[in-house]
């Protein structure tokens, strides 16, 4: 995992400090990650209440 955080941190955060740059991309990843969950479990809330019949 380090491994991408470095490269990651290497292509979005250029110009910062090495561990600035790997901060930086953790924080990026947990964001997408945590983004997407939300965005799933919404989805399916919203398919159950859309196919739920009456």
């Amino acid at each position: 995992m380090q491994a991408i955080y470095n490269l990651l941190g290497k292509w979005c955060f250029s110009r910062q400090q090495d561990w600035e740059q790997r901060k930086n991309a953790k924080i990026l990843v947990f964001t997408v990650v945590f983004a997407l969950a939300m965005g799933l479990a919404l989805a399916a809330i919203i398919r159950l209440m859309y196919y739920h019949k009456k």
